[in-house]
């Protein structure tokens, strides 16, 4: 995203598909910025245009002879977007309300929230997620 400053904001996403459960969702992450705000307000509107961004696959279950395609997947309309910096809750209640306009359910999750699950982590509570390298500033899944 470029703003009117010319401040550039790279923001990641990824389109979670559970072919199980036949559907879909998406997770924004935006880095530290003083745009946030208007980062996560302008994707209340504009998420549609990542949501079949995701090449095309199938899967199956063993055993099974029937897949089901990516195509086939039907979105939740379910959000979550993390990010770095905070937010007040007033300026989280209007995007809320922003997303709750488009008939979207969104999660917002900050530093705070990551805090929180590192602990459940460092005690054993949560399994570790999988590790991930920058490669040109593109997370990618490490290498073990």
């Amino acid at each position: 995203m470029t703003f009117a400053d010319t401040t550039k904001l790279r923001v990641l996403y990824h389109v979670v598909q559970d072919f199980g459960g036949r559907s879909k969702f998406i997770v924004f992450y935006g880095p530290s910025s003083p745009h946030t705000y208007d980062a996560i307000e302008f994707l209340a509107g504009a998420y549609k245009q990542y949501i079949d961004t995701m090449p095309s696959s199938e899967s199956g279950s063993e055993g099974s002879q029937s897949f089901t395609k990516s195509s086939e997947l039907m979105f939740t309309g379910r959000i979550f977007i993390y990010y770095e910096d905070s937010l007040m809750l007033a300026q989280l209640g209007k995007l809320a309300e922003a997303y709750g306009q488009n008939g979207i359910g969104v999660e917002f999750r900050s530093t705070s929230y990551a805090t929180a699950v590192w602990g459940s982590i460092r005690s054993g509570d949560v399994k570790a997620p999988p590790q991930y390298e920058l490669h040109d500033g593109i997370p990618v899944l490490a290498a073990k």
